[in-house]
């Protein structure tokens, strides 16, 4: 039900959903950037209604808003009457890259998240290119969402795991939903369907996973032996710092990869990670059960909804991230955004479901 102008009534429901996909990035969405900045705005005037006969807003009247939410940049922006470039090339990294990821036809968080608003459209940023030297209109407009409910949803993730789901016993499950990834353009070598460790690309990871291992493990020993043989007892510290230091590189680097080939999924390095400064994204090694075709890295992410925090403005979302100490065993675990310590939860990459660790 897109629309350009909406009527009195599309545009209430507009206002809404608006307040909706703005609560949707100040608590779901962790990459906090300047594109993301760009839309938070623009769901704030949206949410205050526009003025008789406007269909939307102008760079300068977003730039004005992030700046009255405390973007100093945006101030400047305004000031030096420059927010038409600089809001529209972040719009189009907004529009490329990160929207494009968060709004998926299959299994998508967003849409689940107006679902439980009991709404049926959603809100998606729109722009009206500027004809005949007049500045672009950027505005939000409603789109119906895909047509299955919950119930669908749940059946369709059952049919699909019916063979691999874990079966708990009866306490709180949760089901994890696959988010496409945004990495930064430089590594975005890694194929979207997964690396193939047979390929040319596979053969140089693995050969140089492999012998910077190698190369630290026989430094560490040698270290090791010279300390044995040390003469003098600061000559042994020395050696004995070396070693150590030697044998944390050698974990550093080793650790996440046979953790991957031990358990089938590890946390990805931070070249495979986003910018925004968090940690989310999962490497997952799938291997062909007939064992014909070539086992493959791939980069995914995935989040859940946190039951016990509740449905509208409670809500929260379950993020895999390490076990800790307190889970070793459990290398990761899904923590809830709002109380990552009390409410945490298993993670299952293959089953996609997870049960209530306390």
């Amino acid at each position: 039900m897109d629309a350009e102008q909406p009527d009195r009534d599309d545009a209430e429901l507009l206002k809404r959903a608006a307040a909706v996909l703005r609560e949707i990035v100040d608590r779901d969405w962790r990459e906090q950037t300047k594109p993301v900045l760009v839309l938070r705005a623009l769901c704030s005037l949206e949410e205050r209604g526009r003025p008789d006969g406007k269909d939307g807003w102008y760079a300068e009247d977003i730039a004005k808003v992030m700046a009255e939410e405390g973007d100093k940049e945006a101030a400047v922006w305004v000031k030096e009457k420059g927010a038409s470039v600089r809001v529209r090339n972040h719009w189009k990294t907004l529009k490329e890259e990160i929207w494009p990821s968060k709004d998926t036809a299959e299994d998508s968080a967003l849409h689940r998240r107006f679902r439980d608003e009991e709404m049926r459209v959603y809100a998606k940023p729109d722009k009206e290119s500027g004809r005949k030297g007049r500045p672009n209109i950027y505005r939000l407009i409603l789109a119906d969402l895909p047509n299955q409910d919950e119930r669908q949803v749940e059946s369709t993730g059952a049919a699909r795991h019916t063979e691999l789901r874990v079966r708990f016993s009866d306490v709180p499950e949760i089901e994890y939903l696959a988010e496409n990834i945004s990495i930064p353009k430089i590594f975005q070598w890694l194929p979207v369907d997964g690396l193939a460790m047979r390929s040319w690309a596979g053969g140089v990871l693995l050969a140089g996973v492999t012998l910077s291992g190698y190369l630290l493990v026989l430094l560490t020993l040698l270290w090791a032996w010279l300390l044995i043989a040390t003469p003098n007892t600061l000559a042994f510290l020395q050696h004995a710092m070396a070693t150590l230091w030697l044998g944390f590189l050698a974990w550093i680097l080793l650790r996440r990869w046979v953790q991957l080939v031990t358990d089938g999924v590890a946390k990805a390095p931070i070249f495979w990670q986003p910018w925004s400064g968090f940690d989310e994204n999962v490497l997952e090694l799938r291997r062909d059960p007939r064992g014909i075709e070539s086992p493959k890295i791939r980069l995914a992410r995935y989040v859940a909804d946190c039951p016990l925090c509740g449905k509208g403005s409670g809500r929260s979302a379950v993020r895999v991230e390490s076990g800790r100490i307190e889970f070793f065993g459990r290398r990761l675990v899904g923590r809830c955004t709002h109380a990552p310590n009390a409410h945490v939860w298993s993670f299952d990459h293959i089953s996609r479901r997870g049960r209530f660790l306390r």
